[in-house]
């Protein structure tokens, strides 16, 4: 949920915000800016004095979302093929199942009270014929029982709610305007683009698709190049390679923030960002210069050839990051700008210093466990009292082998093994742990 990151959900997403507003202060601050879809339902008179009626009916207990509309227009739907099939000639009639017989196994689902309904053949041609006007706007079919013109909303989940920034259609394709009144397709698209472009036109995509492909990579990038900017991405090799890994681990991942230990060459550079770097090493040029310009008159140690000299600047200025400068200045200026700079410098290694520092020391104190469920997909070593019911709570209730799990005596036996990282969490009755803990 950082900058520079945008998450797009499927329709599940506005179902709950359309279900359960207005949203907990928690739960909207969690999603905001997160980009998401409903089925679109055209705007009507007879749709809004639903609204208005379910809103009374309910109490504002629960909000109304796209498929309480489409379940209405469903049952609306049966109705009318019922009494088609009555028209018809059909009568409504059913006879019991006989072929499958007795379930076995002591199932809760008795299959044998099922029947089946005569004329159910023609029932659901007679649903595929419907051409009606419901809550959700025309109710048709294609011949492959595809709806016809199915539309979403496009929606952009902000602090007090949401808002509608646009539409999609197979038809009109993305735009500002509902598509049943959209008629030109590539002006709307742009204009959309524009008011939620997440990403700025001269970014540079890197991939690695030479290592990585498959069905949802092939979807990923069809939808990058049908996009009219650039959109950096990288795809993260996740698992061994050799089986499918567990999604369950992956979300819980992303949620705990994927954190890994990094061992690149580069990795020295991290503490301060380009900008930074390319900031001081100018400085130290122009201090070398500095001090040259003040210097060269009346010091012998910087009278020499202009070969020489050039190369006397470079090594005087970088000899300043470590204070090993051997050269004595003169001017009063020249040691005047020396004393400054030495102190900048300082400030610039202590500072270079605390960030790597930091950066490794998180690294290594990030602990794949965060709580009981992490316990569970992970394949880490689990201490216990010795005992303690918290075996048993472990292997049954959990599921944990029990060759994950390692048996403590002591307080200090637990310390150690925390420490030794032989253990990755200690579980045990709260009262202990905080006994322990204090």
């Amino acid at each position: 949920m950082e900058s520079g990151y945008v998450w797009i959900a499927t329709a599940w997403l506005s179902t709950v915000v359309d279900s359960t507003s207005p949203l907990s202060s928690k739960t909207a601050n969690s999603i905001q800016g997160v980009l998401t879809l409903r089925p679109h339902t055209p705007d009507s008179e007879r749709k809004r004095a639903f609204i208005s009626r379910w809103n009374k009916l309910s109490n504002g207990s629960i909000g109304l979302n796209s498929y309480g509309l489409y379940a209405y227009d469903t049952v609306w739907m049966l109705a009318h093929a019922i009494n088609l099939l009555l028209d018809q000639g059909g009568t409504i009639s059913f006879s019991n199942i006989t072929s499958l017989g007795d379930p076995k196994g002591g199932g809760t689902v008795n299959l044998v009270a099922l029947s089946i309904l005569h004329g159910g053949k023609q029932f659901p041609d007679n649903m595929l014929q419907t051409n009606t006007t419901g809550l959700t706007g025309p109710i048709a079919f294609h011949p492959d029982r595809s709806p016809l013109n199915p539309a979403y909303d496009l929606i952009n989940i902000i602090e007090s709610g949401y808002q509608r920034i646009g539409y999609w259609s197979k038809y009109s394709g993305i735009s500002v305007v509902p598509p049943e009144t959209s008629s030109n397709r590539s002006t709307l698209k742009q204009q959309l683009t524009q008011c939620c472009k997440p990403w700025r036109d001269n970014s540079q995509a890197s991939n690695g698709t030479d290592i990585v492909e498959g069905y949802c990579i092939d979807i990923f990038l069809a939808a990058i190049k049908l996009l009219p900017y650039a959109v950096p991405y990288e795809f993260v090799l996740f698992g061994d390679g050799l089986k499918n890994p567990s999604y369950y681990e992956f979300v819980n991942m992303i949620a705990s923030g994927i954190r890994r230990l990094n061992s690149r060459a580069w990795e020295f550079l991290k503490p301060f960002g380009p900008l930074m770097w390319g900031v001081t090493a100018a400085f130290f040029l122009i201090i070398g210069l500095v001090v040259w310009i003040l210097e060269h008159r009346i010091n012998d140690e910087f009278s020499r050839p202009p070969r020489k000299q050039i190369v006397k600047i470079l090594w005087f200025s970088f000899s300043t990051m470590f204070f090993a400068h051997g050269e004595n200045t003169v001017s009063t200026l020249g040691r005047t700008v020396l004393i400054i700079w030495l102190f900048i410098v300082l400030i610039i290694n202590s500072s270079y210093t605390a960030s790597l520092t930091s950066m490794l020391t998180v690294q290594l104190l990030q602990s794949p466990i965060t709580g009981i469920d992490t316990l569970e997909t992970s394949t880490e070593p689990v201490g216990y009292q010795i005992g303690s019911f918290a075996q048993n709570y472990l292997v049954e209730e959990l599921n944990i082998p029990r060759s994950r799990l390692v048996s403590l005596g002591l307080p200090e036996s637990r310390a150690d093994a925390l420490k030794k990282r032989s253990v990755a969490a200690v579980v045990d009755e709260k009262a202990y742990i905080e006994l322990f803990l204090s």
